[in-house]
C-alpha cells in the first residue's frame, strides 16, 4: 500500500492505481489554479507515475516527491509506502 500526501495534507491511501488516480485529481486542481506554473510539474507527475518511477524511487529512496508551484508557492506531492 501507499500513502500521497500533497502539501503535508493526506491525500489517499491504497495501491499505487489508486495514489495514480488522486493525485491525478489534484494536479488537475492545481492545474487549474496555475496552468504556467503547474504545468512542467504536471507533466513530469504524469511522466513518473506511467513509467514506472514512482514506485521504483518509493522502493529504493522511499519517498517520491515533486514540488507543484503554485503562485509561487509550493505544493509539494509526495508518495510512500504505508507502514
Amino acid at each position: 500500500m501507499y500513502r500521497a500526501t500533497v502539501a503535508g495534507e493526506p491525500l489517499a491511501v491504497g495501491t499505487i492505481k489508486d495514489v495514480q488516480t488522486a493525485v491525478s485529481r489534484v494536479v488537475t486542481e492545481l492545474l487549474a489554479q496555475d496552468p504556467e506554473g503547474v504545468a512542467m510539474s504536471a507533466q513530469q507527475a504524469n511522466s513518473d507515475f506511467q513509467s514506472g518511477t514512482v514506485e521504483a524511487t518509493v522502493a529504493s529512496v522511499g519517498e517520491w516527491v515533486c514540488p507543484m508551484w503554485v503562485h509561487g508557492e509550493a505544493k509539494t506531492l509526495r508518495v510512500a509506502k504505508e507502514a
